[in-house]
């Protein structure tokens, strides 16, 4: 669930410190907070930290009240630091995953244009790669075509698209362009 940074989370982002409260009940900085009226009396909230930044908070409530002693909170924030790492690894991870992805679509649609001297297959496997890396479900390839001054159907995968078998010519005169000026932005 999703809670909006402010208050004693806020306090631990900010400073980058554990936050002992031994006595929920008689503390002024707990109000409605859902960890009291669900009956915890003692809570800890721990920095989970990278060396530059704080990334999140460890929270921990307890039943009863309780001191904590300072090897404990060492111990803690010990466990924030490598929570904090170990989310960080995971981000970079995914990235890192995500980037090797596309760089893959990339060099594949490159071997298959070097590959192949054949423009449908090239621009087949152009827009199949695209449509794998987007997850769309349809797509089209059109070349414009200097004697019609239309944008011609060169290639489609996926899922049919009715507009497609209906208009496998478009004019140029009635493609929206970004600027709505036709035929601007569409290199003869």
């Amino acid at each position: 669930a999703r809670i909006p940074i402010g208050g004693i989370h806020e306090w631990v982002i900010q400073n980058g410190e554990p936050l002992v409260i031994p006595n929920a009940l008689l503390d002024p900085r707990i109000i409605d907070l859902q960890c009291v009226t669900e009956g915890f009396h003692s809570l800890i909230i721990i920095p989970l930290s990278v060396p530059d930044h704080v990334i999140g908070t460890l929270s921990l409530f307890g039943l009863t009240i309780r001191s904590i002693e300072p090897e404990e909170i060492g111990f803690l924030r010990a466990i924030g630091q490598q929570v904090g790492v170990a989310v960080e690894h995971a981000r970079l991870f995914e990235s890192t995953r995500q980037q090797a992805q596309e760089l893959t679509v990339l060099n594949s649609v490159a071997s298959s244009v070097s590959s192949s001297i054949e423009l449908e297959a090239v621009l087949g496997s152009a827009l199949t790669q695209g449509i794998a890396l987007t997850g769309a479900e349809a797509g089209t390839i059109r070349l414009f075509d200097r004697g019609e001054e239309a944008l011609v159907l060169a290639v489609q995968a996926g899922r049919p698209l009715a507009a497609v078998k209906d208009h496998p010519k478009l004019p140029a005169s009635v493609l929206p362009l970004l600027d709505g000026t036709p035929d601007r932005g569409i290199h003869r």
